[in-house]
C-alpha cells in the first residue's frame, strides 16, 4: 500500500498543472488566436488590394482597347485623305486634258467655218 500511496502522491504533485503553466498555455492560445485574426486581416486586405488591381487592370485594357481603335479609325481616315488628294489630282489632270480638248475643238471649229466660207466664194 505505501507503494500505491507514493505513487498516488507522485501522481498528484507531477499530473497537475501550476497555475504559471495554465497561465503560460492561456497566453500562448491567445497568441495563437492573435496571430489568427491578423492572418485573416491580413488575407481580407490582399484579397481587396487584388481585386482593386484587377479593376483597375480591366479599366487600363479597356482604355488600351479604345486607343488602338482610335488609331485603326485614324489610320482609315488618313487613308481616306490620301484616296482624296489621288482623285483631286486625277480630276485637276482630266479638267486639264478637257480644257486642251475643248481648246482644240474651238481651232478646228474656226477652221471649219474659214474653209467652209472660202468654198462658198
Amino acid at each position: 500500500m505505501n507503494l500505491s500511496k507514493a505513487i498516488f502522491i507522485l501522481l498528484i504533485l507531477f499530473g497537475c498543472k501550476t497555475t504559471e503553466e495554465i497561465q503560460a498555455e492561456e497566453q500562448l492560445q491567445n497568441q495563437r488566436i492573435q496571430q489568427e485574426n491578423e492572418s485573416r486581416q491580413m488575407l481580407s486586405s490582399l484579397i481587396s488590394r487584388t481585386q482593386a488591381l484587377e479593376e483597375r487592370m480591366n479599366s487600363m485594357n479597356g482604355s488600351v482597347e479604345e486607343a488602338l481603335h482610335r488609331s485603326s479609325e485614324m489610320k482609315k481616315d488618313t487613308s481616306l485623305e490620301a484616296k482624296i488628294i489621288e482623285q483631286e489630282k486625277k480630276i485637276n489632270s482630266l479638267e486639264n486634258e478637257l480644257k486642251q480638248q475643248r481648246e482644240f475643238i474651238a481651232k478646228v471649229t474656226e477652221t471649219l467655218k474659214k474653209l467652209s466660207t472660202n468654198l462658198k466664194k
